[in-house]
């Protein structure tokens, strides 16, 4: 039975995907539209079916416990292969931002956790009625539930692709790499360890109830967990432009922002999974910083009832298919720009930026029952927003190459003339000879001295010289010079 928000109090602590206008069959209007979240529970009986069907849940811990024993001698080995993957599967987005990726020390998952994750439990205390009713004042304004709204897709989405690791886990440089490390036996038992406990965290996800996730979440220490840093200068003129009407910001693309802004993605985890797990969700999460609402007290409404432990417990469970669903559709356009890297995330980064919310919710709703439940109409709809976006994202990218080649042709020339340069600006002061030489100064010397000045020179490669002295020396001087230059 799905559990039903029957007040507000409990709402500030539970908000979800129920009611989300971005989710077809949430919508009191539409009453005959087919119910996505219930398309999610068929999917995933079928799916842990097939799970149960291979895997015993009841050896869970004993799989984890195999798994840090094979890990335990190679702990910065499969640190560095983590990030080395993540740049692979992400580099053309990552430029600028630091991956700190490790197995965690004792008691640093709980200190990140208290720090990052749960907001106060407001349905645990007897609340201020004054400040309820400003709160609620808030929420019943519909931009304001229209932002709230964007952000738990968008959380799901996040959520989804960390869990959607699947892929990094088992690509070739991953495995390669396990071999390179622990050798092909060990790297075999530690893959094949890895892949049965994910499977089985999604058993969890979806079986154990919530009130014993809660329980379990408050008093021990989680599996693992990211965090965003930013550097102070860029950290300010970040959240700066997130809080006010920057006009140069405004026109800024995410994928620029992303690359622009020096960031540190933190990520910890108790096995390699965990870590790649973590570092996708902090890579989306700094995408989905870019929506939080520019005015602070909008933000800090939108945050509280999004960024809860019953928010990332919901978005364990619909998160995945949300975000495969999004993958399967963004799919079907890479031949609109197949030299385009990251597409997918591109496209989030621009689409989960929409402005106002409500055409994000718009948009997000023709995708899922469209794409998903069959809906031509909206099929059409979804299909045209992303094709705008994939050809303003190729302009880009395709101007972005083209500046490329520019400044590679560019430094190529300067590379070519730089001693020269360097020469005539900086002479060896050893010489003593004025910067710099006129016509009339080489006129005035003798022909053993313009040879001089050509032998010179010579030695140093400066050819680009030995050509404008040759009009100060005569013919038999040319054809001593005659097998080194064609004057």
């Amino acid at each position: 039975m799905e559990n039903k928000v029957t007040n507000f109090d409990e709402f500030l602590s539970e908000a979800n995907l129920k009611g989300n206008l971005g989710i077809p069959g949430e919508d009191p209007a539409k009453k005959d539209d087919p119910s996505y979240l219930s398309n999610v529970r068929g999917r995933s009986a079928e799916r842990l079916s097939d799970v149960k069907s291979r895997l015993n849940p009841g050896r869970f811990m004993e799989y984890v416990n195999a798994a840090h024993e094979e890990q335990a001698p190679y702990k910065k080995e499969l640190e560095k292969l983590a990030e080395e993957v993540i740049r692979i599967y992400y580099g053309s987005i990552l430029s600028k931002i630091k991956l700190d990726i490790k197995f965690p020390e004792q008691g640093e998952l709980k200190q990140m956790m208290d720090k990052t994750k749960e907001k106060p439990d407001k349905s645990k205390k007897k609340p201020d009625m004054q400040n309820i009713n400003v709160e609620k004042e808030k929420l019943e304004d519909k931009g304001i539930k229209d932002e709230i709204e964007r952000r738990k897709i968008g959380k799901n989405l996040v959520q989804g692709a960390g869990k959607n690791t699947k892929l990094i886990l088992n690509l070739d440089e991953t495995y390669n790499g396990f071999v390179r490390i622990m050798g092909e036996e060990k790297a075999r038992k530690y893959s094949d360890l890895l892949n049965k406990i994910t499977d089985i965290c999604d058993i969890f996800d979806w079986e154990i109830p919530d009130e014993h996730k809660i329980g379990y979440w408050r008093t021990s220490e989680p599996a693992g967990v990211t965090d965003l840093k930013f550097k102070d200068e860029d950290a300010n003129e970040f959240l700066d432009s997130l809080k006010k009407d920057d006009e140069d910001y405004s026109e800024k693309k995410m994928e620029e922002v992303v690359e622009d802004i020096k960031a540190d993605v933190i990520a910890r985890g108790k096995d390699y999974a965990m870590l790649i797990h973590e570092t996708v969700k902090g890579i989306w999460n700094l995408a989905l910083s870019a929506s939080i609402p520019q005015d602070p007290d909008v933000a800090s409404v939108v945050i509280d009832n999004t960024d809860t432990l019953f928010d990332e417990m919901e978005d364990l469970k619909y998160g995945p298919y949300i975000e495969r669903d999004f993958n399967n559709f963004i799919l079907g356009f890479e031949e609109l720009a197949p030299e385009v890297p990251n597409l997918k995330e591109r496209v989030f980064f621009r689409l989960i930026q929409m402005q106002p919310a409500s055409d994000f919710l718009d948009f997000f709703y023709a995708f899922l029952n469209g794409f998903v439940m069959g809906n031509s109409a909206d099929l059409a709809k979804a299909e045209k927003v992303v094709k705008k976006n994939i050809q303003e994202i190729k302009s880009e990218w395709d101007n972005y190459l083209e500046q490329l080649e520019d400044y590679e042709r560019a430094s190529s020339e300067y590379d070519e003339d730089q001693y020269d340069t360097e020469e005539e600006i900086a002479p060896d002061v050893t010489t003593q000879e004025p910067i710099q030489k006129d016509d009339e100064y080489y006129s005035k010397l003798s022909k053993s001295e313009i040879e001089k000045e050509i032998d010179d020179a010579l030695d140093r490669g400066d050819f680009k010289t030995v050509k404008m002295l040759s009009k100060f020396i005569n013919e038999s001087t040319r054809a001593k010079y005659s097998d080194i230059f064609d004057f």
